[in-house]
This record gives structure tokens, C-alpha cells and sequence, in this order.
């Protein structure tokens, strides 16, 4: 219940109200992946796509992402002026998408403004977001990709503390993890995937190595007989 409270909570909550980190995680993850498959969105366009993304965040600043998803969707269907391209994102067309849904969106003749979240209220999300976080670790023992912005929290609150071998065997263990995950993708895409590891700095192997930090903490606790509310 309470994760599908959280859900609806981040599917309606206007952008601008998200914690930086966390609505950057959300775009380029659960939300990428989502466009990709709308618009047939080849590997070979992620860097172009990446980089049109801000113009999400400042055109629909004060809508929440079921709204984002809803123009996208009405584009992709024809229902606007524009013509549909399958494989084509970037920044030009992220506007038009905006202005041609403003001209779209039903208008009501009362128009309810949704509350500005407090300060609590955003805490509050954050502090689900946390705790489903690891009640999903416990039960499938799995950090999805929109959660890895869990452990840049538990970071803030110097919560994540490992030795200097704990370290380098998640390091080395991360980039062995997403080259056997890379096998079930078509050989462009793994080709992409293994080309960005080799890099000096790799969002997919940052996101794995995080991913296994949680784990570790999240075990540590565990072990401990204690919960994430315990410590935070």
C-alpha cells in the first residue's frame, strides 16, 4: 500500500518539487527507458537524447510526470501538429511537444492549482522512498535503477562507510556485473555498453558500484537485525 501510495505521489508531484539529484534520476533511467520505447529510440541515440533531457525539466517544470508522459504519448499517437519521427528526439522538439500540449490540455473552468509541497511533505518522500527502497532489497534482493539516488542520500547523511578492500571488490565486481548483464542485449548495444565502461567515468558502472554499496550496507543491517528506519 504504501508503495503504491509513493507511486501516485511521483507520478503527480510537478518536477520543480523533486530534490535535484532524485529528478535527474528519474529522467535518465526509468523515464529514458519509457521514451526509448515510445519513440523506437536506437543506443546509438542515447548521448543526443541525454542531452535534450534538460529541456524536459525546464519546459514542464510544473507538471508531473504522468503529465510528461501524457504529451509524449500524444505525439507519438499523431494527435498533434507535428509529425511523428520514430528514432528522433532533441531539444527543438521537446519544446514544440510542450507548446503543442499547452494548446492540447483540456482546459476547465475552474482551475484547481495544485499545493506547492511543503518541506515535510518532500521529506516525506524521500523518507518512503527510502524505506521501500530497502523493504525491495529484503524481499528480491534487487536496487532498481530509480532507486540508486538512495544511496547519494545515505552518502549526505554519512551513513556509508566501507573499507578501502570493500571498495575495490564492488569497484571491480561492478564492472563484471554489467558485462554479463550486457549479454542479453543485441551486439550494438553491448558493444555501446562495453565501450562506456572502459571510460574514466561510467554512468552504468557508477549505477552498478552503487547499486552493490546499498547491498552491502543494506546486508550489514540486516545482519544487524535492524531496518533502514532504525538509522535514518
Amino acid at each position: 500500500m504504501e508503495s503504491n501510495k509513493l507511486l501516485v505521489l511521483e507520478n503527480t508531484l510537478p518536477l520543480k518539487a523533486y530534490p535535484p539529484k532524485k529528478l535527474d534520476e528519474i529522467l535518465e533511467t526509468s523515464f529514458l527507458f519509457w521514451l526509448a520505447n515510445l519513440l523506437s529510440i536506437k543506443a546509438d541515440k542515447k548521448e543526443s537524447v541525454l542531452s535534450a533531457l534538460p529541456e524536459v525539466k525546464y519546459h514542464f517544470h510544473s507538471l508531473g510526470v504522468d503529465q510528461v508522459k501524457k504529451a509524449f504519448e500524444m505525439y507519438a499517437r499523431g494527435s498533434m501538429s507535428i509529425k511523428p519521427i520514430s528514432n528522433y528526439f532533441d531539444t527543438i522538439l521537446v519544446g514544440q511537444i510542450f507548446s503543442e500540449y499547452k494548446k492540447l490540455k483540456p482546459v476547465t473552468k475552474k482551475e484547481i492549482k495544485m499545493p506547492e509541497p511543503t518541506e515535510e511533505e518532500k521529506e516525506l518522500l524521500i523518507y518512503e522512498g527510502l524505506i521501500f527502497c530497502f523493504d525491495n532489497w529484503v524481499q528480491t534482493n534487487r536496487i532498481i535503477n530509480g532507486q540508486v539516488w538512495v544511496h547519494d542520500h545515505l552518502m549526505e547523511l554519512n551513513l556509508l562507510d566501507f573499507t578501502q578492500e570493500e571498495k575495490s571488490a564492488m569497484w571491480s565486481l561492478s564492472k563484471k556485473n554489467v558485462l554479463e548483464k550486457s549479454k542479453q542485449l543485441t551486439y550494438e548495444e553491448a558493444k555501446d555498453v562495453i565501450r562506456e565502461i572502459e571510460r574514466k567515468t561510467s554512468n552504468i558502472r557508477e549505477n552498478e558500484y552503487k547499486k552493490l554499496r546499498l547491498k552491502h550496507y543494506f546486508g550489514k543491517l540486516k545482519d544487524s537485525k535492524k531496518h533502514i528506519k532504525d538509522v535514518i
